[in-house]
């Protein structure tokens, strides 16, 4: 379901490709990482996976060398684990289970085990941005929807309200009444740097100005364009100018949400 091509591992030569396949696997390789040269294993999670639906690499966590490589399985395939491993394979947080079946294959880079990373551990897949003058990655999560003026009709944007979660009670929404969805931005596990950019997030690109990256939402009727305003601390080629980024941000609006990334490698 989501295949990553960019360098990965700064401590490897060239760039590697992070895949999370989403058809039953027992040899390992449901999530790995390959050559994109010649399709060769460097490492796999060493277990059965069973619909791998999301992954993402992103350098979120300086302690660990290269970009990070989560993933998470959808729970329609019978399993809701989560996948957290550094770019040279090592699992990050989360527990060993007993195996579920290897087939004989030999894991690389781990010891087999089922591996199962904790809903705290392992961060959300979806929408990240560079945002602030470093360059580790900031994360792009929803927060409750501000309530918009009523209407005199339903209309067709009127969107279900939102569930209940961590024990924060849901608004209640009157006949004919919207909401504004809206996010915030900051590191994961860290505090929001910037709250309530409204809209649906479309996706993130480095549109403008420096080479941090803008965030483009949706309203009924309208397009938004959201920039940092934390002053940058160096300068370095717009994002834009590299291939594989423009190709990615061609691909995100045909696709799944998949936030972009660059051919080499842009971590602390």
């Amino acid at each position: 379901d989501k295949i990553y091509i960019t360098d990965i591992n700064p401590n490897r030569e060239g760039m590697e490709m992070f895949l999370c396949l989403e058809p039953y696997h027992t040899n390992g390789r449901g999530v790995c990482l390959i050559d994109p040269k010649n399709g060769s294993p460097i490492w796999n999670i060493g277990h059965d996976t069973y619909h791998v639906g999301s992954g993402m690499v992103t350098d979120f966590d300086p302690s660990h060398p290269g970009l990070e490589c989560f993933a998470s399985e959808d729970k329609k395939g019978g399993s809701s684990a989560k996948y957290l491993l550094s770019a040279d394979g090592k699992r990050i947080g989360g527990t060993d289970a007993q195996p579920t079946g290897n087939n004989g294959v030999q894991p690389i880079g781990n010891t087999g085990a089922q591996y199962m990373g904790s809903d705290e551990a392992v961060p959300p897949t979806g929408n990240w941005v560079w945002w602030d003058a470093d360059k580790l990655r900031e994360v792009i999560t929803m927060t409750t929807p501000t309530q918009r003026a009523p209407q005199t009709q339903p209309t067709a944007q009127d969107r279900p309200l939102p569930q209940t979660t961590q024990g924060q009670q849901a608004p209640q929404r009157q006949p004919g009444q919207r909401f504004r969805w809206a996010s915030q931005v900051g590191k994961w596990k860290g505090q929001a740097m910037t709250d309530n950019l409204e809209g649906s997030v479309l996706f993130t690109a480095d549109l403008d100005g420096d080479w941090r990256e803008e965030i483009i939402t949706a309203l009924p009727g309208e397009l938004r364009i959201y920039r940092s305003n934390i002053p940058a601390t160096d300068r370095r080629v717009s994002l834009m100018q590299d291939a594989l980024y423009r190709n990615h941000i061609a691909h995100r609006s045909m696709g799944y949400d998949q936030a972009p990334v660059p051919s080499y490698y842009l971590g602390e």
